[in-house]
């Protein structure tokens, strides 16, 4: 049959029963989208055709201030019928895979194929350039961990996602402190197990020394969470290697971004931190840091400030400088031999630095300096050889302790 469907992959949406009670008030406009791309549909639209192989993420919204729900899915060439359901107020995707099926459709298909939305019309190359950089790493093998299937559902076109998706770790936490304050009531039917979850792996930012460690050791490790990083978050999280710890990374970025889903905001907020706080893991591996270092220039260009700002419960500004001060220790310590390198990330961590700059009036070059007298300064820290490690900011409730001689419970 794939000789006979349209090229590339086609969504050929079959049923849209929105309803829309607004008028011509532009927020009460259905939104549809692709990847990076948004746009306001009528009843004349048909679908999305032209999409190239690879990852993409289909998202739709009632209006521009409800529920946004979404599927992620791979696509090679496929054609694949859309339907919205309006009791859920959710789209429901499946893939035509019958001949019989396919050519009873033919006519309304090549009727309805002007009606849709070319791929390439809204993603130009730079667009598409873009997104590449934000996905690369991620995997279908990501997704199948990342998100838990509904109860019930035993096959996925796709793996769906809303702004409300919440984490089985939040839904662990919330069982745990209701069972704890009314210990004898019921909460087995709580959870809604008929949506997907966030299966995120536990990322600690505090508590990451080794165990039966010494006081020095455990200062160590606080300043330096290489070793946390290394041994607990790449061999027993979950994450088989660091570019598995990327994929997911920008996973949770696309959450954010296009959702504004605060479990995934959370997990990238632990993940930029004890990424950015593990020194030693990063010296030895500088090349994944030039990477990281573009990544992070095309998050912060595109998301919006309703997600990104000094005051959001989603991506925290500070904790970006922060991340990105730790960056710019990381990388001046690097050894002679590696000149070259440290130049490359020095001009790619500017990069990163001037869109903040370019983004926030509060920000300027003087936001990310180290003053050289920091000795009397109680917002930084020393390494134990009299380093300089990186810089605490005085309202970060994450931050280390240096101590010696006490009993720690967290760091």
């Amino acid at each position: 049959m794939s000789s006979s469907i349209p090229p590339l992959t086609t969504i050929y949406f079959t049923d849209l029963s929105f309803s829309s009670s607004g008028g011509d008030d532009p927020s009460s406009v259905p939104l549809i989208g692709i990847d990076s791309q948004t746009f306001n549909v009528n009843q004349t639209f048909r679908g999305m055709k032209l999409i190239p192989p690879g990852l993409h993420i289909i998202h739709f919204a009632q209006t521009s201030s409800s529920v946004k729900y979404g599927i992620c899915l791979f696509t090679s060439r496929q054609l694949l019928l859309s339907r919205y359901n309006s009791q859920i107020e959710d789209f429901e995707l499946r893939s035509v895979d019958d001949q019989q099926q396919f050519e009873m459709m033919t006519e309304s298909l090549g009727h309805d194929y002007n009606f849709m939305v070319g791929y390439n019309s809204i993603m130009t190359d730079d667009r598409c350039v873009s997104w590449s950089v934000l996905t690369d790493h991620i995997t279908a093998s990501i997704l199948d961990k990342v998100i838990v299937l509904p109860r019930g559902a035993t096959k996925r076109l796709g793996w769906k996602v809303c702004t409300v998706t919440s984490s089985t770790e939040e839904n662990k936490i919330l069982l745990s402190e209701l069972k704890r304050t009314t210990p004898d009531t019921d909460y087995s039917t709580l959870i809604d197990d008929s949506e997907s979850l966030f299966n995120f792996p536990a990322i600690e930012t505090k508590i990451t020394y080794r165990p039966n460690a010494t006081d020095s050791e455990k200062t160590t490790d606080c300043l330096d969470k290489s070793w946390y990083f290394e041994n607990i978050v790449l061999s027993t999280s979950g994450f088989k290697h660091l570019q598995e710890f990327f994929g997911q990374f920008q996973f949770c970025y696309l959450m954010v971004w296009l959702f504004g889903n605060y479990a995934a905001a959370r997990q990238y907020n632990n993940m930029l931190k004890v990424y950015s706080d593990s020194k030693q893991f990063i010296s030895d591996k500088p090349t994944d840091l030039r990477k990281f270092l573009m990544l992070l220039e095309q998050q912060f260009t595109l998301i919006s400030e309703e997600y990104f700002n000094f005051d959001t419960d989603m991506i925290d500004v500070r904790n970006v400088i922060g991340a990105i001060k730790s960056f710019q220790s990381i990388i001046s310590e690097l050894g002679d031999k590696k000149t070259y390198m440290k130049r490359s990330l020095n001009e790619d961590l500017m990069k990163v630095k001037n869109v903040l700059i370019d983004r926030f009036e509060d920000i300027n070059e003087d936001s990310f300096e180290v003053p050289q007298d920091f000795e009397d300064n109680e917002n930084y820290l020393k390494n134990l050889d009299g380093s300089l490690q990186y810089y605490i900011d005085e309202d970060d409730e994450d931050a280390p302790v240096v101590v010696t001689g006490i009993e720690w419970d967290e760091c």
